[in-house]
Formats: structure tokens, sequence, C-alpha cells
């Protein structure tokens, strides 16, 4: 099991946390709902009228909730009718199968590698009829390799002729460097930031490294922020803000 740093505290990289409740149905509070609803509308309105956009959504650290956020986005675009792929690269650490209480014995590594079709690892909820998802699979020894080689190229095209919209689920880019690694599949990138925990000096730096490997940034996601206060505080009380790359047009 292995043990990062963060805030001067030990934290199991497998610790257990239970999503039960956490996925957007119709009992989901409204200001949550809406939340997502206005992520998706921002999304589009970046991306214009892209033809199966594909984006991956990643962070600085591990525990900034950017899996759940990835889920429920997933959720919302299904939401419109669209035929939505999500897909679980984080290898390292997978969780949509827990997310979405699946089975997790062939996924992304399984297809990357080669060793398995699309139509073999694509799973589906009943609940969400327009949403396919795809799990991580078994841990490999490659992760970053699997993601930038041949077989991920051609997984993506044949995917872009079967959904409308692809989440990807990527891993932090504080561990590793995997989530530039599909840059050149990706439409944009959706960077998430916990409120309280993320310091400025983290975000600066991992978006300035994005931003170095051309990758488009299209705005981050606070998480965290306390709905009846409003109130989104990093470290040494400093704010957070939507951060939006030039060009964009939504905010």
């Amino acid at each position: 099991m292995s043990i990062f740093r963060k805030k001067n505290k030990k934290v199991s990289a497998h610790a257990a946390i239970n999503y039960k409740g956490k996925l957007l149905t119709d009992k989901t509070p409204f200001a949550v709902t809406e939340s997502f609803k206005t992520l998706r509308t921002n999304l589009l309105y970046t991306t214009g009228q892209s033809n199966c956009p594909v984006y991956g959504v990643t962070s600085t650290y591990q525990n900034s909730g950017k899996s759940l956020i990835s889920a429920n986005l997933a959720i919302a675009f299904s939401m419109l009718e669209k035929k939505v792929l999500l897909l679980d690269a984080d290898m390292r650490r997978p969780v949509q199968h827990r997310c979405f209480d699946l089975p997790n014995k062939k996924g992304t590594s399984e297809l990357f590698s080669g060793l398995a079709t699309i139509d073999e690892v694509v799973q589906r909820v009943e609940r969400y009829p327009f949403l396919e998802i795809i799990t991580a699979g078994n841990i490999p020894p490659n992760p970053q390799e699997l993601l930038a080689g041949e077989n991920a190229h051609k997984c993506f095209e044949q995917f872009k002729d079967r959904y409308d919209l692809i989440i990807v689920d990527l891993p932090p880019t504080s561990m590793v460097s995997d989530s530039v690694a599909v840059s050149a599949m990706v439409t944009g990138y959706l960077y998430v930031i916990r409120s309280g925990e993320d310091d400025t000096v983290g975000v600066k730096r991992t978006i300035d490294f994005m931003e170095q490997m051309n990758c488009r940034v299209l705005g981050t996601v606070l998480n965290g922020v306390d709905l009846k206060t409003g109130k989104y505080y990093g470290r040494k009380g400093k704010n957070y803000q939507y951060y939006r790359r030039n060009g964009d047009t939504a905010d």
C-alpha cells in the first residue's frame, strides 16, 4: 500500500471511501445537481460543435474528488440523452468501479494492452441508460506507456464512432505524468481543486506544467465548498476562483 504526504499528514492512497449516495439521482439536493448542470453548460460552450469532445479530469493531489466529479459530470451529460462514455484511466488508483459498484476484472488496462475489445470491457448501469462505463481493470506495470501507446489512440478513434461525448478520469499530475500522456486525444482538461486543502503554489505549478505540455485547460472546478455559507478558502486564507484559459467562452 502506497503512502503519500499532504499537509504533514499520512494518507493512505487506498483509503476506503464510501461512494454510496454520492452519484446524481432525482434525490440529489438541488444545489448539487444545478452545479453539475452549470458545469455541463460551460463545457459545451468551450467546445462548441466539436464532434464527440473528450474531457480529461485531473487534479494536483489525490483525494481532491476528481473521480466523483468525473462520474457525476458523465451522468449530467447523459441526462441530455447523449451517449456518454466514462473511462477510468487512473490505472494506478482506480475508483469508478467503486463509485458505480461494478466488477473490475477487465477494463482500460486490458483494452489498451490489446487483451480485450471495447465490447468486452464496456459496462452499463440500469439507472443511467445513456451512460456506459469502462473501469480501469487490473493495475498494469506501465500505465503511462499504455495511455500514450498506439492501441490507446486506436481505441479513442473507435470511441468517437460510438459515443457523443467522453469523460476520462485521469491520475493526479503531482504523482505521475499519465494525465498529459493523452493530451493528443483530449479536447480539453478540467482541473479539480479541493477547497481548504490544495495550496495555490501547487495549483499554479500544475497549470503551468500542463500549459507547457500543450494541454488545453478549459477551467477549474472548486470542490468541497460549503453550500450553506459559500465559503471556499485555500491555505493561508487565499480564495480560489474559476480559472479560465484565454480564448475560452465559458466562465
